[in-house]
This record gives C-alpha cells, structure tokens and sequence, in this order.
C-alpha cells in the first residue's frame, strides 16, 4: 500500500508542475487590458483564431491538471484506510478514476458544439439633406465548424439590394431578389450581409433564415437602433 501511495502522491505532483507550467505559458487571458488601452481591429486572421483556441484548450487543460493534482495526493494521503482492499483493487479503482476524469475533459475539450451562428441587427441610414432614411439591415454569419459552408439566405419579402461581404473577396451585389446564396464560408469564417429596405420589424427579420446542408438557422435579433 505503501507504494501505491507514493506513486499517486509523486504523479499528483507532476500534475501538479505540469498544470503549473501550462497556465504560466498559456495562460488563461483576461477580458481587460491592463494598460488602459483601447485597441482598433483592423482585419481578422484564421491562423489566430487557431492559435487562440490553442491557448484556451491548454489553459484549460493546466486547470485540469492541478486539480486532478491535488485529487490524487488527497486520496494518496488516505489510501491506508482502504487496508481492507486488496492491491489489485487500489489500482484498479485508481484506473478508473483517472480515466474518468480525462474522460470528462475530452469531451468538455474536444467536442465542444460547433455551430453557425445567424445574426442581425438594424441600422436606419439618412439620406443627406432630407428626414428620409432608408432599412439596413446587417447579417452576419457566422462559420464555427470545421467544414466549408454554402448558406442559402432566405427573407421574408423582396428587397432593393443585397451586399456580401467576404475576406478576400469582392463585395457581392444582389438586386431586387428575397433569396439569395453565400458561397465558400470556410471554417472559423464568416460572411458579413447587407439588406436594403427589409421592414425594420423584428418580426419581419426573425423570418429571416439560412439553409445550410437541408438545416434551417434561424436569425438571432441583436439590440434595435430605432430611427424615431
């Protein structure tokens, strides 16, 4: 038994550096910037979305090992009250332990829900010079799976015009139509929408939806700026 308790007390203490490590180097990122800072996107990168997740996953799995850590040195700390049992049966129930737990974080870690997000808000657009103002609408969609997608946009009413805005490509024009297609939204993409003249009722644009692989997505509504 004896044995048995020094092996999980020295593994929980290599957790326990090796969470330590992971957390110095990885860190887990505030939401603040410290400086007082206030930082200007000028574009987004594919590689540093990945390179973020990364972060967030090894972070996360530093956590994970300082307290499975401190699980194990607990139960070595108190595996001689579990006299009764034989040897085979301490290695077994610690076996399970272990694996049930990295089981836990497998799952919490690498099959966390991808989704495509469908989103919108309103934006009353004044003409210069006059009290006249014309329904923008901005969609944006959002590709958080690990595969290519090609939406199909459809309105509830015909509209002026239709504006697709992707990285790295031309902005795409639609007039005079209620339905339309995105092509090529690659993983962790997105595709930036813009409708002209849809009615700025919310329940004109939650009748808004996407078609992505015979799968309806329907629009979640962001806060309405009103025009009156």
């Amino acid at each position: 038994m004896t044995q048995i308790s020094v092996l999980l007390n020295d593994f929980g203490l290599f957790l326990d550096l090796l969470g330590a490590v992971f957390i110095f180097f990885f860190g887990i990122a505030p939401a603040i910037n410290r400086s007082g800072a206030i930082l200007l996107s000028t574009g987004e990168s594919s590689s540093e979305k990945l390179k973020a997740q990364k972060y967030d996953f090894l972070a996360r799995l530093g956590v994970f090992s300082l307290v499975l850590g401190f699980i194990l040195q607990i139960v070595s700390n108190h595996i001689h009250k579990m006299a009764k049992f034989n040897e085979f049966a301490v290695w077994t129930l610690s076996i399970l332990l272990l694996a049930c737990l990295y089981l836990v974080m497998w799952r919490i870690s690498m099959h966390r829900k991808r989704q495509v997000v469908f989103a919108g808000q309103y934006f009353p657009q004044y003409k210069i010079g006059s009290n006249a103002h014309e329904h923008l609408w901005i969609f944006i969609i959002q590709n958080g799976t690990k595969n290519q997608i090609n939406p199909e946009l459809h309105l509830p009413q015909q509209v002026t015009q239709i504006d697709i805005m992707q990285q790295g490509k031309q902005i795409r024009s639609v007039k005079d139509t209620n339905q339309t297609s995105i092509k090529n939204i690659g993983p962790n993409g997105k595709a930036i929408i813009r409708i002209w003249n849809l009615a700025a009722i919310p329940s004109v644009a939650l009748d808004t939806y996407i078609v992505v692989s015979s799968k309806t997505i329907q629009t979640r509504i962001l806060n309405t700026i009103d025009y009156d």
